[in-house]
């Protein structure tokens, strides 16, 4: 995994293969990307728990992540793939964990900040 900061070019691709961003023109889309900020983990690192309240979306630059309720894994995500994006409608509590299963570069939208 890379320690160099991901590019404004690359968090707008990143943003683009999320299909609610997809509209947006190039002036919105780079002001979004310049609001992400960026998270590492280590595996098997929670990066949040049902029942939190949903306050960022996240978008996966690199590794790989489940999404799961106790032990049953609903799906595994990978680097493109976004989560948390509920928080983008309300700030209600999130309905299943999720846990890196490797090393992960998370571009995190904070929605009650940004």
């Amino acid at each position: 995994m890379s320690d160099q900061e991901i590019s404004i070019e690359r968090r707008i691709e990143l943003l683009r293969s999320f299909e609610a961003f997809r509209s947006l023109d190039e002036s919105a889309l780079r002001e979004l990307a310049v609001k992400l900020t960026e998270k590492r983990t280590r595996p098997q690192e929670p990066v949040f728990r049902k029942g939190d309240v949903g306050r960022e979306f996240y978008i996966i630059a690199e590794g790989e992540v489940r999404v799961h309720d106790g032990n049953h894994v609903i799906t595994r995500l990978q680097e493109g793939e976004v989560f948390g994006e509920y928080a983008l409608i309300d700030l209600n509590k999130r309905s299943a964990s999720v846990t890196t299963e490797k090393p992960c570069l998370l571009l995190v939208l904070n929605l009650t900040t940004g």
